[in-house]
């Protein structure tokens, strides 16, 4: 049952953030995830959803069908980057489509990299680096661009989502030192973000909680 509860707690955040993002995007003609964090998003939940099992055992379903629900939403988003990238400031447009191409593949890379070095069949270690590389990016998009494509409502349910997930892993692997620096990090960075934001939204006169 806690399981289930911790499942339902990290997909309703994870979507809620990932629809959230997607609106934005759509309202301000931009991109709401950071482009490296979104090629290694996009490319953990295709390894993860459609193609890694762990060797001998059953699928999750239940993850099988999150993962599968996220990866469509990222497909959303990541058109949304190929659509409105070059709005924001990049020096050209073959810098800014290689620069997608290159995070994609060593995206692709590394996660494959950390599975098989780790066997982690779950995807967890791959998927808290990940998570981490966005919750800090997530602060240099809003200092590089400020609050466009951005939302509270956003930073929580990242937050929300993560923090969800990163304790059901702590209970179940309570000696384990990189899942709880990943799992400290990640929280940390996500509440920083969350303050940073408010305080950029008030200081120009947005009301961050009518922003969704």
């Amino acid at each position: 049952m806690a399981g289930f509860i911790v499942s339902i707690l990290t997909a309703l955040g994870w979507a809620t953030a990932y629809v959230l993002i997607i609106r934005r995007g759509f309202l301000e003609k931009t991109y709401g995830m950071p482009m490296v964090a979104l090629a290694g998003n996009i490319v953990w939940e295709f390894l993860f959803g459609f193609f890694i099992r762990e060797p001998g055992t059953e699928p999750n379903y239940v993850w099988v069908i999150i993962n599968a629900v996220w990866f469509g939403m990222d497909v959303i988003i990541f058109w949304q980057i190929l659509k409105f990238g070059m709005n924001e400031k990049w020096p050209s447009k073959r810098f800014f489509y290689s620069g997608i191409a290159i995070a994609v593949v060593f995206a692709l890379g590394a996660e494959l990299a950390i599975t098989y070095q780790l066997s982690d069949w779950e995807g967890q270690y791959a998927s808290f680096i990940d998570n981490l590389m966005m919750s800090v990016l997530f602060i240099n998009v809003l200092y590089n661009r400020g609050v466009r494509g951005q939302s509270i409502y956003i930073a929580i349910s990242k937050m929300i989502g993560t923090l969800a997930i990163s304790v059901a892993y702590l209970v179940r692997y309570p000696s384990a030192p990189l899942q709880w620096y990943l799992s400290i990090s990640i929280f940390f960075f996500d509440l920083l973000y969350t303050c940073l934001l408010y305080a950029r939204l008030r200081e120009e006169k947005i009301n961050p909680l009518t922003r969704l």
